[in-house]
C-alpha cells in the first residue's frame, strides 16, 4: 500500500456517471461501471490485476499533481486534457477535485452561498440519523479517499468487538439539554489518547447527491462518514474547520497500514506478519491463530494484497476477482467443500464477481463475543477465498491486540 492508487472505482463511476448505484448486486454495479468508464467491465481489470488505459488515467491524474492550484491551471495540462477529450470538459472539471489537491476546491457549508471564482465541488449537509438500529460490520463503505486501510479497520472492529467498538461510536454523542455535540479522540499509542475535539455533524456530499467520501451501507447512518471526517481531521490539523477535498486527499497520500490505523481508532498494540516471502508465515497461517475456537477473529484483524501483482503468483483481478494493493477485513475461516476459507469483507462493500475458487451459501460460526452467530457470503462485500489463494494473494496481516 505504497504507491498505488486504490479508489474505489465504483464510487469514482458514480461521480463521473452523475447517479447512485441502485442496489448491491453485482450486476448493478457491472453496468454502471461500464456506462462510466465507457468499456467493458472486464476491460476495467484485464491484464490479471494492471490497470486498463481507462481506470490508468484516472490513476495519473490522481498522482499528476502534488501541489495546490487552482482548478484553472489543472484543466490546462495536457494530461487533463487528454482526459477532456474522452469524458468532455464538465465531466472532468467535477471529477479532478476529489482526485487532486486543488487549492480553490470547496465543499459549501449548509446555507451558505459559494464565494465567487471557486470550484464547489459539493456541499456539506447536516446529519439526520448518527446510528440506524445498530452498528454493524456491514456498515463501512469505502468513497472516493483511497483509505481502504482505515475502512477495513473500522469493519475488523466492529466484527470482533461489537460491544466495545458499539459503545466506542455512541461515546461520541454528548447530549446537554436540546443540543447535541460530537466529539472524537484518537491514540497516539497502545494507551495513549490525544484530547477529544468537536466535529460538526454534517458530512461531504457530491454535486450530484452521493456521499463525497466513505458511508454506511444504510446512507441515512452518518458515523462511518463522521468517523472519517474526525481522522481526516487530526491527520490534517485542521480542527475546528471541515476538511475540503485536498485534506480528504491527504489521508490518501499519506496512507498508514491497516493496524495503525485501528490502532489510532481503538488504542493497543499493533502487530503485523507478512507471508513466506517476507520472512513470515503463510498468512491462512496467522489468520488461524488470530481466532477463537469457532475459528471467528477474536481481535481486529486486516490483510491485505500484493503492490506488485506480479507477486500474486497468477491469481490477479481474471482469475480472483482481488484487487492487489487493497486491504480488506478478516472475519475467520470456515470449511467448506473439506477446504478451509478465509473469510474476508471488502470495504467497497462488493464481493468477488467469481465462482471459482471462493464458497457459497452462509457461514454458522455460532454465537460469542465477537462476530455474529450466521453470515451470508456473496452479498454486502462479505465472501469467503480459498485458503491456498488467500496465501499467494495477501501480502501481510496486521491485527491489534488490547
Amino acid at each position: 500500500m505504497t504507491s498505488v492508487w486504490g479508489v474505489n472505482p465504483l464510487a469514482l463511476a458514480q461521480l463521473i456517471a452523475g447517479e447512485a448505484l441502485q442496489d448491491d448486486s453485482w450486476d448493478a454495479a457491472q453496468a454502471l461501471l461500464e456506462k462510466a468508464f465507457q468499456v467493458k467491465q472486464e476491460l476495467l481489470f484485464e491484464g490479471d490485476g494492471a490497470q486498463a488505459p481507462r481506470l490508468q488515467l484516472f490513476q495519473d491524474l490522481a498522482s499528476a499533481v502534488r501541489d495546490p492550484r487552482r482548478l484553472a491551471d489543472i484543466v490546462q495540462l495536457p494530461l487533463v486534457q487528454q482526459a477532456i477529450a474522452h469524458y468532455g470538459k464538465d465531466t472532468i472539471e467535477r471529477i479532478v477535485p476529489y482526485l487532486v489537491p486543488v487549492a480553490d476546491a470547496i465543499f459549501a457549508a449548509p446555507g451558505t452561498a459559494a464565494p465567487p471564482d471557486v470550484a464547489v465541488v459539493g456541499t456539506y449537509e447536516e446529519i439526520a440519523d448518527y446510528v440506524v438500529n445498530e452498528v454493524s460490520y456491514l456498515d463501512p463503505v469505502q468513497g472516493l479517499t483511497n483509505d481502504c486501510y482505515l475502512i477495513s479497520a473500522m469493519i475488523a472492529l466492529a466484527w470482533s468487538r461489537p460491544s466495545e467498538w458499539s459503545e466506542r461510536v455512541r461515546s461520541t454523542v454528548h447530549h446537554s439539554g436540546a443540543s447535541t455535540t460530537y466529539e472524537y479522540a484518537f491514540y497516539r499509542g497502545p494507551d495513549i489518547r490525544d484530547p477529544p475535539f468537536a466535529v460538526e455533524p454534517r458530512v461531504a456530499f457530491t454535486a450530484n447527491r452521493t456521499p463525497a467520501y466513505a458511508h454506511s451501507a444504510d446512507r441515512a447512518e452518518a458515523w462511518v462518514p463522521m468517523f472519517e471526517k474526525a481522522f481526516v481531521m487530526r491527520q490534517c490539523e485542521c480542527a475546528p474547520n471541515d476538511p475540503q477535498a485536498s485534506d480528504y486527499r491527504y489521508i490518501s497520500d499519506n496512507r498508514l497500514k491497516p493496524q495503525t490505523a485501528c490502532r489510532a481508532l481503538a488504542g493497543g498494540a499493533s502487530h503485523a506478519v507478512g507471508c513466506e516471502t517476507l520472512g513470515g508465515i503463510a498468512p491462512a497461517a496467522t489468520v488461524g491463530e488470530r481466532c477463537d475456537a469457532r475459528r471467528v477473529t477474536r481481535e481486529p484483524t486486516m490483510a491485505w494484497t500484493w503492490d506488485d501483482v506480479s507477486m500474486m503468483k497468477g491469481l490477479g483481478w481474471k482469475t480472483t476477482g482481488l484487487v492487489h494493493n487493497h486491504a480488506y477485513a478478516v472475519l475467520g475461516i470456515m470449511s467448506w467443500k473439506g477446504g478451509d476459507h478465509v473469510v474476508l469483507r471488502n470495504p467497497w462493500d462488493r464481493n468477488p464477481p467469481c465462482a471459482g475458487g471462493y464458497a457459497t451459501g452462509t457461514w454458522k460460526p455460532g454465537g460469542g463475543s465477537s462476530g455474529v452467530p450466521e453470515v451470508e457470503l456473496n452479498r454486502h462485500g462479505v465472501f469467503a477465498i480459498r485458503a491456498d489463494w488467500f496465501d499467494k494473494c495477501f501480502a501481510q496481516v496486521g491485527w491489534v491486540e488490547r
